[in-house]
């Protein structure tokens, strides 16, 4: 006999009755993810950023603004048989720490740096403000999904 796993999302407290097929969407979106993430339970008032990605109905946007975003290092990478992708992700995860991205990608500071320019220059960006970043890291998320 097979066990399948459990997965239970709530939905968000209703003010009023009218809310009702509000918070069934919000629990359709907290199970998906609560499925995906190989969670047992998930309100959706604690998926985070998540709240916003899995109400989208439209998928085919979050696909196409990954692509858009990404794309260039993911070519870049296949071409070159590099780890930039991985990289930009690590950068925008500790916030630029070289020490950090190097450890955590097994790879050399200089390296870190080398890549983080090449990327810079790829993207036609450096990744300087939050604003800069922000698009780069909603992606990564994107791409958590997708998997």
């Amino acid at each position: 006999m097979r066990v399948s796993a459990l997965h239970i999302g709530m939905g968000t407290q209703l003010k009023d009755i009218i809310e009702l097929n509000l918070s069934y969407q919000r629990a359709l979106s907290a199970v998906t993810f609560a499925r995906m993430f190989q969670k047992n339970i998930i309100c959706f008032d604690d998926m985070g950023i998540y709240q916003i990605l899995f109400s989208i109905q439209d998928q085919k946007i979050l696909s196409d603004m990954y692509h858009h975003l990404l794309d260039t290092l993911i070519q870049y990478d296949q071409k070159h048989n590099s780890e930039l992708e991985k990289t930009l992700y690590y950068y925008l995860k500790y916030d630029g720490s070289p020490q950090k991205i190097a450890r955590s990608t097994y790879t050399h500071r200089n390296t870190v740096h080398y890549r983080i320019e090449k990327i810079k220059t790829l993207l036609n960006c450096e990744l300087a403000t939050f604003e800069e970043k922000f698009p780069y890291m909603i992606a990564f998320y994107i791409a958590k999904m997708m998997k």
